[in-house]
């Protein structure tokens, strides 16, 4: 009795070694939508962190909840519509409620808020068409570090709300038609927008009761109203931007900011440095690419280098996504991480049935 103890105590042992300890060490899955599941909802609740969702080309009317760090991605930014459809209740197809999650390659549409960044950071939203919502992307309370990249955002209220938040990076979006297309509010400080084309906007960015934020090589052109409007907002940085063909490049202050009584009339200091203003006047005998007269941009905002050309600056990559292979469904898929494993573990068991087998069979014998 204690050998065959022995024996299976050995056996199992032995398995122990071949089996994965822990389950972060085996390969995310991937669930497609609607294949393993009719919803996106319904796959975010079944994923586990580090999950990628892929969802195929298809309209789905609902209030997605990313509550999980995972992967969400379309199968075509155009043909992937995660539709708001508010008239019925959904207001907002993408709410990200989840550090470290990935939104990319989807349409987000008819909505109040085509998606919501609400106390998230280090969440990257890449790739997606935003187009006729109330706001296209809205980022607010005390959401940090997140990425906003490679987005069309188009035909909305607000292009992009940035909201009472710090250090968020918004780079290389094309974000056009909308009536405002950034605007800055609440005590929005340190963060940074690169690279963004801002095109014919009625507003381009508003700034209101914010500061220390840095706009370096954005083109902001065509802007039926105002390309920078601000109210109370200070110390902010405008370096190698292109100002083109705008009705007005900056405006302080006033009731088109929604600005209290006590506040109108109050200048804004802000820090203007080598842009190119279309209607800049002043000459470069030096040849220096730099204007020999500084640019008043209004009052005592002055770019004090204007550049005599449009800044060129190369186009910044979008942050990748790893997309799962399209038309692979998950159920279907094991990991290789798992086959050697799998494999030793049942010829190990397999061995010891064996072996108890044959002793059974042994030990009748002598009995006879």
């Amino acid at each position: 009795m204690k050998k065959t103890t022995m024996l299976i105590v050995c056996v199992f042992l032995s398995a122990s070694f071949l089996i994965p300890l822990s389950p972060a060490e085996a390969a995310h899955r991937t669930i497609i939508v609607p294949d393993d599941f009719a919803s996106i909802n319904a796959a975010i609740e079944n994923a586990n962190d580090g999950d990628t969702i892929f969802v195929r080309n298809g309209t789905y009317h609902e209030n997605v909840r990313l509550t999980k760090a995972v992967k969400l991605v379309g199968e075509d930014n155009q043909e992937t519509r995660v539709d708001g459809n508010a008239d019925e209740g959904y207001w907002v197809p993408m709410a990200v409620k989840s550090d470290n999650a990935v939104v990319s390659n989807l349409n987000l549409c008819n909505s109040h808020a085509g998606l919501q960044l609400g106390t998230v950071k280090n969440c990257t939203v890449a790739g997606n068409r935003i187009v006729a919502n109330g706001f296209g992307i809205e980022i607010s309370w005390s959401s940090t570090n997140n990425t906003i990249t490679g987005n069309v955002i188009a035909s909305n209220g607000q292009g992009i709300e940035i909201k009472g938040v710090t250090d968020n990076l918004i780079y290389g979006n094309e974000i056009l038609f909308n009536t405002i297309g950034l605007y800055l509010d609440q005590q929005s400080q340190n963060n940074s927008l690169v690279g963004n084309m801002i095109d014919k906007n009625q507003e381009a960015i508003r700034i209101r009761f914010s500061w220390d934020n840095t706009f370096t090589n954005n083109t902001i052109m065509n802007t039926v109203e105002n390309a920078v409007t601000v109210g109370f907002a200070n110390n902010n940085t405008f370096r190698h931007n292109n100002f083109i063909n705008n009705t007005k490049d900056y405006y302080d202050g006033g009731e088109s900011v929604d600005m209290p009584p006590y506040y109108v009339g109050y200048t804004s200091e802000n820090v203007f440095s080598e842009n190119y203003w279309s209607v800049y006047a002043g000459g470069d005998y030096d040849v220096d690419g730099k204007g020999d007269a500084q640019h008043v941009v209004y009052k005592q905002n002055v770019d004090l280098t204007p550049l005599i050309s449009p800044v060129a600056f190369a186009e910044l990559a979008v942050v990748p996504v790893d997309v799962f292979p399209a038309g692979t469904s998950s159920k279907s898929w094991i990991p290789e991480f798992w086959i050697i494993p799998s494999i030793a573990v049942a010829a190990t068991v397999g061995v010891a049935a064996g072996l108890l087998q044959i002793r059974k069979r042994r030990k009748e014998a002598q009995q006879t």
